[in-house]
């Protein structure tokens, strides 16, 4: 597999928060079906969480989420807090 075939598959990503208000604690993340990734963005710079971020929003493969709504609001809440 090359990595264009790998950019087109599904990034599936869960968010855990504090509270339902309250700021993202982890993000987790797995790239098609690559193994899960447990992201901490208070232990990361700033920089690298926008990229993770946005390499969401941009996949051409899309993204999957159980509750798409919540967790798409809380990692954008938090790119555009940063």
């Amino acid at each position: 597999m090359n990595n264009n075939d790998y950019n087109q598959e599904p990034i599936y990503v869960d968010t855990e928060t504090i509270g339902l208000h309250g700021l993202i604690t982890l993000i987790q993340y797995a790239r098609g079906n690559g193994e899960i990734t447990l992201y901490s963005p208070w232990n990361t710079p700033v920089g690298e969480t926008i990229a993770l971020i946005e390499s969401f929003a941009n996949n051409p493969g899309g993204f999957v989420m159980f509750n798409a709504a919540f967790d798409w609001f809380h990692l954008y809440k938090m790119w555009t807090s940063y």
